[in-house]
């Protein structure tokens, strides 16, 4: 409110009848927006786009059109207690930055909660994105796997060892050719991206334990010793037992059979060629595990980097395993393995140093195996190095083994179990979505901007409860600001209408007695001719000269005067006093 402004002392209605409504409700819908615009941003972090059927963009703009609709609302009833407060005069911007400091800091607030108020809208847009990011979610699947391998399904004894049926031959094939493992392409079985999860299924366990030793390679005297090596070992109790088909030991079905699984691999070399031998022990039993496993369609594969470490759920064990078992019957899973890995990956190499050249060697059967794991650019073999004529280092095939033994236990589980053996686990299922993501710096700058404009709106309003009554756009309040023909009559610029009737009140009426009794009084303001009486105030009709001086004839013709022309003719030879009334501003 203006410093000069003189506060009314009459009484006043109450506060909540002389409130601007319309403008206190604007300042809370802009509340309301800036808070629902937050909303929105907030609520559609991490979403997924198909998940909202109206995108936040656009709920952005519906909110930003409301909100601009009430900025206005509540701008206007700022700026007009503020043109009433300055009796009429104009609040254009230029004009009031060249005015007094009320109506300059006026015009700047206004200014600035308009600049606000624009900004809000981009950085409210720019506030939420939509990005490409995977997903995971929790989806119910199936399939078929067995928690036990049939004895005689893989093959039969015969002279201690398992001969293969034609079962047991297809799983070799399968795994050695590391062939495509497929589940059933029925509903519930197959993920349309990729899922992972766990299932039970007949598996091994295993125990392995790592020790050391040395030999030095650049000697004839360690010729013929093993350098590489896969072995194994049954164990019945756990003590080592050797088949003697000469011998046959007796069969005790209470007995229990594991086998004992022996890598060994040359891992690092000195200068002076003594050479480090790391030897794996794994002792190998059947159990139901949990196998970590990824679908994709109906493809299966296991997660390589986890068969070394399931969970095991627990150990089993079948008299069908031991090697005293009769020939002809059924052989268990854990024997048909120990027949597959003597078969496939059994292998003992040895070393032969060459005094000629200077250089080791290694070489025997099962040699093939011996090249895939061994190091021929290890850091050890550089030309002309201490260790070049000795780098004989191979990379540990303990893993891959263990690997590979799950995965053909695994292959024969799921062929036993299809159609027999259904069970459910859940999957996480990975995809690529487009999801929205809010940027919390536009999120904080936007809403930033939008308190701003609430807080300069609401500064413009400041000092409402001032009023004696309630705030209108009445012509009367407004004519200064419109500055043009309001109802009719030109209200002088400068002229509150209480002041002219102030001025009124204190003329004295001077002509006859019968002018005093009618209370006719004419009164010049501002150039515009008036007339008040009982019938309030009213225009006169004027002529102007040819020097542009405004006139009232004495002899008034009928039908010049107004209402007072149709009176009679004695009525209107009525002595009339005419008033100039000069304002300053």
């Amino acid at each position: 409110m203006p410093a000069d402004h003189k506060e009314d002392r009459r009484p006043r209605a109450p506060v909540l009848r002389t409130a601007p409504w319309v403008g206190l409700g604007s300042l809370a819908g802009l509340i309301l927006c800036a808070l629902a615009s937050a909303i929105v941003v907030a609520a559609s972090h991490d979403d997924v786009v198909d998940t909202w059927a109206i995108s936040p963009s656009v709920l952005l703009a519906i909110i930003s059109a409301a909100s601009n609709v009430a900025f206005g609302s509540a701008l206007s009833t700022g700026i007009t207690l503020h043109h009433i407060w300055d009796h009429g005069r104009g609040l254009g911007l230029f004009s009031a930055l060249r005015a007094g400091s009320e109506a300059r800091a006026v015009a700047l607030m206004a200014t600035m909660a308009y600049v606000a108020q624009f900004a809000s809208g981009p950085l409210l847009q720019r506030s939420t994105d939509q990005i490409i990011q995977p997903r995971e979610t929790l989806e119910l699947l199936f399939m078929d796997l067995a928690s036990h391998i049939p004895d005689g399904w893989l093959g039969s004894m015969e002279g201690g060892v398992s001969i293969r049926f034609r079962h047991g031959i297809t799983q070799v094939q399968q795994n050695f050719r590391n062939d495509t493992i497929l589940t059933r392409n029925d509903d519930g079985y197959v993920c349309p991206s990729s899922c992972q999860g766990v299932v039970k299924g007949a598996g091994l366990s295993h125990r392995c334990s790592s020790s050391t030793r040395f030999i030095n390679l650049a000697t004839n005297a360690t010729d013929g010793q093993t350098v590489f090596a896969i072995n194994t070992t049954t164990l019945i109790n756990g003590i080592p037992f050797q088949f003697d088909p000469n011998d046959p030991a007796p069969f005790n079905p209470s007995d229990r059979m594991t086998f004992r699984l022996l890598v060994l691999h040359i891992s690092d070399v000195t200068n002076d060629c003594n050479s480090t031998i790391t030897v794996d022990v794994c002792d190998i039993d059947t159990a139901v595990v949990e196998y970590p496993i990824m679908i994709q369609n109906n493809t299966v594969s296991l997660q390589q980097e986890k068969l070394t470490n399931m969970n095991v759920i627990s150990n089993s064990w079948s008299s069908s395993d031991l090697p005293t078992a009769p020939d002809g019957s059924k052989a268990g899973m854990l024997i048909s393995l120990l027949n597959t890995i003597n078969n496939t990956y059994s292998t003992n190499t040895t070393k032969l140093f060459k005094p000629g050249s200077n250089t080791t060697v290694y070489g025997g059967d099962g040699g093939d195996l011996a090249d895939k794991f061994f190091l021929p650019e290890s850091r050890h073999y550089v030309e002309g190095s201490p260790t070049g004529r000795c780098a004989l280092t191979w990379d540990s095939p303990t893993e891959y083994l263990l690997r590979q033994m799950h995965m053909f236990v695994f292959r024969s589980a799921l062929r036993v179990g299809n159609g027999t053996e259904t069970q459910h686990f859940v999957a996480h299922r990975a995809t690529v979505v487009s999801a929205f993501k809010k940027d919390r710096r536009y999120l904080g700058a936007a809403m930033g901007t939008t308190f701003c404009s609430v807080a300069f709106a609401a500064a413009l309003m400041r000092g409402w409860w001032r009023l004696p009554r309630p705030v209108t756009l009445s012509p009367v309040e407004t004519a200064g600001m419109l500055q043009g023909a309001v109802s009719g009559m030109d209200i002088a610029e400068d002229m509150p209408i209480k002041k002219i009737l102030a001025i009124l009140e204190r003329t004295e009426t001077g002509g006859s007695e019968r002018g005093q009794s009618s209370g006719l009084r004419r009164v010049e303001i501002g150039g515009l001719l008036m007339r008040t009486g009982t019938g309030g105030l009213q225009r006169v009709q004027t002529r102007t000269s040819a020097e542009g001086k405004m006139h009232v004839d004495a002899n008034e013709k009928p039908g010049e005067a107004g209402e007072e022309s149709r009176q009679p003719r004695s009525d209107r030879k009525e002595p009339v006093e005419v008033l100039t009334v000069k304002m300053q501003r």
